[in-house]
């Protein structure tokens, strides 16, 4: 018959706090380790599972994340491509940035609420960043969504801007959608061919 004894007082939540009658089998009580240890160990053991992965993984997970030029953050690379100016041609392979956004008065409650949208031969791009700055004029602030392209683009692109307010039903209507829920006021597009 087995001795059922307790050395130290268990733990909550440890199997040896049950009664011994809904236990199987003899018990054996493991020394009491500090509140800190498990959860220091289970780290460690993850530290070794993900440098393990990493390891297993080998050169092309360091290749992948190491990017091949490397704007700062919220900075823009290359010279900007401005698609108001209509179809264009840039130089292909050569760093480049497309940016575009709204312009408000400082103070207006839509500031925030607006949203840009860009794509590119009808595939949606996320901005690297968003932008807001005073103008310079004292009374004017722009919100201008950024899209870098480090390494530049070759052939040709169709590059479509859509542009959402927020809706008052005075200058944009809601059309029976809740009031400042962004709404596309405007899409133009644009071509360039990146030359060698």
């Amino acid at each position: 018959m087995p001795c059922h004894a307790f050395v130290h007082p268990p733990a909550i939540g440890d199997p040896a706090r049950l009664e011994p009658a809904m236990r199987s089998g003899p018990t054996t009580r493991r020394p009491s380790m500090p509140r800190h240890l498990p959860r220091t160990i289970r780290f460690a053991q993850l530290m070794v599972i993900g440098a393990l992965l990493a390891l297993s993984a080998g050169p092309v997970a360091v290749r992948a994340a190491a990017p091949s030029v490397a704007a700062a953050k919220n900075e823009a690379v290359g010279d900007r491509v401005d698609l108001r100016d209509g179809d264009q041609t840039f130089p292909a392979s050569t760093p480049l940035h497309i940016d575009h956004g709204f312009v408000f008065v400082i103070g207006d409650k839509k500031i925030g609420l607006s949203n840009f949208v860009l794509d590119m031969d009808g595939n949606d791009l996320t901005a690297d960043f968003i932008r807001r700055s005073p103008v310079g004029d004292g009374i004017t602030v722009d919100e201008l969504w950024y899209y870098n392209f480090p390494t530049g683009l070759t052939g040709v692109h169709e590059f479509t801007r859509h542009y959402f307010a927020a809706c008052d039903n005075v200058d944009i209507s809601c059309d029976g959608t809740r009031i400042n829920t962004p709404v596309e006021t405007l899409t133009a597009s644009a071509v360039v061919t990146f030359t060698p």
